[in-house]
C-alpha cells in the first residue's frame, strides 16, 4: 500500500502510527490497518468507501474491499487479533460501566450501603484515608517516586470532614498541592461506606478527561472494594445515531458538493460509530471532525426519545444509565446548574457534590440561568425577509403556511421590529471603547428610547404567545423529521417568549445589548445573585468548592446559595518568590473586543520578544483560539530563522 493511502487508511480507523516509526515499519502498519478495516462490518465499509473523496490515492482500495473479505487466508496473528476483539469490546464497555478493569480488580461494585464496611455514621473509613495517603500505603505502592504532601493530606481530611458533618467547605489548593486525588480518595470511601452518590463538577473538558483517563483508572486500582465511576458530559457531546445517518446520506449523495476534508472527517466517524462504546466526541480528538460535530450530534430537544429507532442504542442515554448506576459521576458546572434548574432531570440523585475550577461556577451559573434572544434569526425561522439579507427560513419548520400564516406573519414582523429597536438602542449607547455592547440602566424604561424598545419587546412576545396557542391546535406532523421540525419550532419560540419576560420584568437582573460576528443584535439578561435560585437546590446536599484560587471575597461561596461554608487555603508548596518572576505588562494596548492587525502585530512582537530571552521551552496560553492562531502564523517566521521549534493547539 503506497504511503498516502496507508496514513489515510491509518486516520480513518484512527490507528496512530508511533512517533520515531520508520518506512521499515510500514509492511506491519499496513497489515495491521487492513485487518482493522475487514473488522469493520460490510455496511459501513460500503458507506466509509461512498464518503471517502473520491480523487484520494485511498479511494480505489476503499471501494475494491468494500464488501469483499479480507484478501487471502487468514493469518494466524489475524485469526488471533480477531479473537481477542470482542474481548478486548468487552473490556471497554465493563470499564465503562465500572467493569473489570486496570489490575485485573472487579469495579462492579453497587452502591448498596450494605456492600460497605462501615455503614451509617461509623468513622472506620476516616483511618482508611490515613493510611492511602501514608508513606508506605496504598498511593506510595501504585506511584513510583510517590511523597507524601502535608497539604494534600490537609485538604483530604478537610474535605472527608466536611461529607462526614454535612458541612460546606470552601478549599483552596495552590498549585502542587494535589488537589484531584485530595478530593476523590475521600468522596470514594464515603460513597461507599455510606452507600451515597458523589458528583464531581469541573468546568472544563480538558479535566474531565484528565480524571476519566488517569485518576478514576488509579482510584479503581487503589481501593481493595469494588465502586462505579461514569462521565457525564451534556447531550451535544454524544453522537446521535439517527442525525448521523442522514448527514452521512446527505454527504454520500452524488449531488453532495462537500469538500475533501469534510468527507474524510465523516468517514472517521462512520468507522468510529462501530467501534466506540461511548459515542463521546472526545475520544476522537480531531479538529476536523470538531468542526462537524453539530452535524452528528443533537441537543435534547430535537431528539424523539422513545419514538426514536436507535434509542435501545442511544449512547446519551446510555452514559446517562450508567451515571444512574454509579457511586462516583464526574460532569461539568453547566449540568450541575442544569439539573437544579431542571429539578433534578439531568442528573441522578447525589448527596455530596464537589465542585473543582469552582471560581468559575459563578459565572456558569449567571450563563444557564440567564437568557438570550436574537429577534433576526427568529425572524428567518420564521420564514419572514430581515434586514438587507432577504434570507428565507431553513426548511422544516412545521409547516406554517400552512398550520399559521397569519400568526407567523405577524410574529415575524413583531420581531423585525424588535430587531430594529435593538440596533437603534446599541448604536445609541454603545461606549467607544467597547462598540460591541450597550448595558441596559436599572431605569431603562423611562426613557424615550426605553419604552420604544419595551414597547416593541411586548409586542414581540405577544405576537409569539398567538403563535405558540395556534401551534397547539395543529395535528401531529407525521414522519420522524417533520415532527421533529415542529416540536423543535415550538421549543424555541417558547424559549424566546420566557426570553423576553425575563428581560421585561425580572427584578433583581443585569440587561445588555450586544452585537455578534455578523453585526446582528442580540439581547441578554442574567441574574445579578443567583444565591436566591442556587440556595434552595443546595439545602440537602454537601458541597466543596476548590480551585488553586478561589475569589477574595468573603460573600462569595453565598452568592452561589452555599451559606455558613467554611473556609481553607492551603498554601502552595512551591517558593515562587524564588522560583518564578512575575512580570506584568504596563505599556501595552487594551485587548479590542474584535482585535485587529495592529492589535495582533504588536502582541506577536512582543510574544517574540519573550521567547528570544528565554533559554528553555515557553508555553504562550490564549484565551481565544483565533488569536492564537494569529499570532501563531506570525511568529512561526521569525522563531523558525532563530532555530526554535513552534508547537500550535491542533495542529
Amino acid at each position: 500500500m503506497a504511503p498516502a493511502a496507508l496514513a489515510g487508511l491509518e486516520y480513518l480507523l484512527g490507528l496512530r502510527p508511533a512517533a520515531d516509526a520508520d518506512a521499515g515499519d510500514r509492511e506491519g502498519r499496513g497489515r495491521a490497518a487492513v485487518a482493522a478495516w475487514f473488522r469493520l462490518s460490510p455496511r459501513t465499509r460500503a458507506l466509509i468507501a461512498g464518503l471517502w473523496p473520491p480523487g484520494d490515492p485511498l479511494s480505489q482500495w476503499l471501494k475494491r474491499h468494500a464488501l469483499a473479505g479480507p484478501p487471502g487466508p487468514p493469518t494466524a496473528g489475524a485469526v488471533a487479533a480477531a479473537a481477542r476483539e470482542p474481548a478486548a469490546a468487552e473490556e471497554r464497555a465493563d470499564a465503562l460501566a465500572g467493569g473489570s478493569g486496570a489490575g485485573g480488580r472487579d469495579q462492579t461494585g453497587s452502591s448498596d450501603p450494605a456492600g460497605g464496611k462501615d455503614s451509617g455514621t461509623g468513622t472506620a473509613w476516616l483511618q482508611e484515608l490515613e493510611e492511602i495517603f501514608a508513606p508506605d500505603g496504598p498511593l506510595a505502592r501504585l506511584l513510583p517516586g510517590y511523597k507524601p504532601r502535608p497539604g494534600q493530606l490537609q485538604m483530604a481530611r478537610a474535605v472527608a470532614a466536611a461529607l462526614a458533618g454535612g458541612r460546606h467547605l470552601a478549599v483552596e489548593a495552590g498549585t502542587g498541592i494535589g488537589k484531584t486525588l485530595a478530593y476523590l480518595v475521600p468522596a470514594v470511601l464515603w460513597a461507599h461506606h455510606h452507600g451515597c452518590r458523589v458528583v464531581v463538577a469541573t468546568h472544563t473538558i480538558a479535566l474531565q478527561e484528565q480524571l476519566r483517563t488517569r485518576d478514576l483508572p488509579l482510584l479503581h486500582r487503589l481501593f481493595p472494594f469494588a465502586f462505579r465511576s461514569a462521565v457525564l458530559k451534556g447531550f451535544a457531546h454524544y453522537a446521535c445515531r439517527l442525525q448521523a445517518e442522514a448527514t452521512f446520506r446527505v454527504l454520500a449523495a452524488p449531488t453532495s458538493r462537500a469538500g475533501e476534508a469534510t468527507r474524510r472527517a465523516a468517514a472517521r466517524v462512520a468507522a468510529w460509530l462501530e467501534q466506540t462504546v461511548t459515542g463521546d466526541a472526545g475520544e476522537l480528538d480531531d479538529p476536523a471532525v470538531a468542526a462537524l460535530w453539530s452535524r452528528f450530534s443533537t441537543e435534547p430537544g430535537a431528539c424523539l426519545g422513545a419514538r426514536c429507532p436507535a434509542a435501545s442504542r442511544c449512547f446519551a442515554l446510555l452514559a446517562r444509565e450508567r451515571a444512574q448506576a454509579a457511586d462516583l459521576v464526574v460532569t461539568n458546572h453547566a449540568l450541575v446548574v442544569a439539573d437544579r434548574a431542571s429539578e433534578h432531570r439531568v442528573l441522578p440523585e447525589y448527596h455530596g457534590l464537589i465542585v473543582d475550577e469552582a471560581h468559575h461556577l459563578e459565572d456558569v451559573a449567571a450563563h444557564q440561568l440567564g437568557v438570550r434572544i436574537r429577534p433576526a434569526d427568529l425572524a428567518r425561522l420564521l420564514g419572514a425577509p430581515s434586514g438587507a439579507t432577504g434570507e428565507s427560513a431553513p426548511a422544516g419548520t412545521g409547516d406554517l403556511a400552512t398550520v399559521a400564516p397569519g400568526e407567523a406573519a405577524q410574529a415575524a414582523a413583531a420581531l423585525r421590529e424588535a430587531d430594529g429597536a435593538l440596533r437603534r438602542w446599541l448604536e445609541e449607547h454603545r461606549p467607544p471603547d467597547e462598540p460591541a455592547v450597550a448595558r441596559l440602566p436599572v431605569q431603562w424604561k423611562e426613557a424615550a428610547a426605553g419604552r420604544e424598545l419595551a414597547a416593541a419587546l411586548e409586542r414581540a412576545r405577544e405576537s409569539l404567545g398567538a403563535l405558540l396557542d395556534r401551534l397547539a391546535l395543529a395535528p401531529v406532523p407525521p414522519g420522524e423529521a417533520a415532527f421533529l421540525a415542529a416540536r423543535r419550532l415550538r421549543q424555541n419560540l417558547q424559549a424566546a417568549t420566557e426570553a423576553i419576560q425575563r428581560c421585561l420584568e425580572a427584578e433583581g437582573w443585569c440587561r445588555w445589548i450586544e452585537a455578534g460576528p455578523d453585526g446582528e443584535p442580540e439581547l441578554a439578561a442574567a441574574p445579578v445573585d443567583a444565591s436566591e435560585l442556587l440556595a434552595p437546590w443546595f439545602q440537602e446536599t454537601v458541597v466543596v468548592l476548590t480551585s488553586a484560587t478561589l475569589p477574595r471575597d468573603a460573600r462569595w461561596p453565598e452568592r452561589l446559595g452555599v451559606n455558613e461554608a467554611a473556609r481553607l487555603e492551603i498554601p502552595s508548596p512551591y517558593d515562587f518568590r524564588r522560583q518564578a518572576l512575575l512580570a506584568v505588562v504596563t505599556d501595552a494596548p487594551r485587548p479590542p473586543a474584535r482585535p485587529g492587525e495592529a492589535y495582533l502585530d504588536d502582541l506577536a512582537r512582543r510574544v517574540g520578544a519573550v521567547v528570544g530571552v528565554v533559554p528553555g521551552g515557553v508555553l504562550v496560553l490564549f484565551t481565544a483560539r483565533v488569536v492564537m492562531s494569529q499570532v501563531a502564523r506570525r511568529v512561526r517566521g521569525p522563531l523558525a530563522r532563530q532555530g526554535r521549534r513552534l508547537a500550535v493547539q491542533d495542529e
